[in-house]
């Protein structure tokens, strides 16, 4: 499965995405149960082996006594699948940042500024301090401006931009 994921976001990048999530309107305000013989678990990461490629379903949270959820509405995984899931997928999404060169990442500011901000992934399993900050106020950029990010990498200089939202 990872070999398909891989290749998957090998696709997206070359389409320009940077990750896709898929959502869909709820018919009734129930949650939406999601057919539990579609969604199985494979090497780890919980996937729709019906569509091909097969495709992963995405990071799964755990919204305590509502039970599980993933993009596309309720899943029924325990919470130890559920945290390999995301872990796997973590890991997926860091190593398709070093193929692609380019991923989506979260900024944290600290309130002193430069110092202890960082970068991470969705679920933290990757977190890199930045080295400069720029924030500027052009037109198009919204009442929150943008903000310019450089931080080192993989031996590598990476740039962010963050414009009115907070993932880079």
């Amino acid at each position: 499965m990872v070999g398909c994921f891989s290749e998957r976001l090998s696709l997206l990048a070359q389409a320009g995405c940077d990750w896709v999530w898929v959502f869909r309107k709820a018919q009734s305000t129930q949650p939406t149960k999601m057919n539990s013989t579609t969604y199985q678990i494979d090497s780890g990461l919980i996937a729709d082996n019906s569509t091909n490629p097969p495709t992963c379903c995405g990071y799964i949270w755990d919204a305590k006594e509502h039970g599980m959820f993933a993009p596309a509405g309720h899943v029924r995984f325990t919470k130890e699948q559920v945290a390999e899931h995301n872990r796997l997928l973590g890991l997926a999404e860091i190593e398709g940042m070093k193929r692609h060169n380019r991923g989506l990442l979260y900024l944290t500011e600290s309130k002193d500024g430069i110092y202890g901000s960082t970068v991470s992934n969705r679920v933290g399993s990757f977190r890199v301090a930045i080295h400069a900050m720029k924030k500027s106020f052009p037109n198009f950029a919204g009442r929150n401006g943008r903000t310019d990010i450089w931080f080192t990498w993989d031996n590598s200089v990476w740039h962010g931009v963050r414009s009115e939202e907070p993932h880079v």
